[in-house]
């Protein structure tokens, strides 16, 4: 997939597919949740039935109660199956960067800070679960693998997304 000389293009609403091609760790307002740890995710994204691509940013609050949204976009990269349970795995966050998946493209529109013009973006609503399932490039994420030198940080006593190497 190639990127758009601009990086933005309306894609159609409906599949497509996605390479995550840049991961950040910020620390942001994330509406009730307050200040809190927030990973931002750049995709690239491109329509099953169609031509053209475009880079979608997503922002996922990096708090226990949407820990869900990790979920999906692992199974989406095929880390893990459907129904393996809600639990973050550390050692995915090594394993996110380009790794492709299937997501589903909506619209949403807001009003342009600058200029005040109401515009429409692309917005990932949906992870979908691969065709074949454990087919993705994070296949090898294996029981005992970690990254970050062997240090693993488990889920629990707010420890859940420690390890996060971006």
């Amino acid at each position: 997939m190639d990127v758009p000389e601009s990086g933005f293009e309306l894609l159609p609403e409906g599949p497509a597919v996605f390479q995550i091609t840049k991961l950040e760790r910020q620390r942001k307002e994330f509406g009730k949740f307050g200040t809190c740890n927030v990973a931002v995710i750049t995709f690239l994204c491109s329509p099953l039935d169609g031509e053209g691509s475009s880079e979608v940013q997503s922002q996922f609050a990096l708090v226990k109660a949407l820990g869900w949204k990790i979920v999906k976009l692992a199974t989406a990269c095929g880390f893990r199956k459907s129904g393996d349970g809600n639990e973050i795995d550390p050692r995915w966050w090594g394993h996110f960067d380009g790794a492709t998946g299937r997501c589903e493209i909506g619209h949403r529109t807001y009003t342009g800070k600058k200029d005040g013009k109401e515009r429409t973006a692309n917005e990932i609503t949906d992870f979908l679960v691969p065709e074949n399932e454990g087919s993705g490039k994070g296949q090898g994420v294996s029981e005992g693998e970690s990254e970050g030198g062997g240090q693993r940080s488990d889920a629990g006593a707010g420890g859940r997304f420690d390890g996060i190497p971006f």
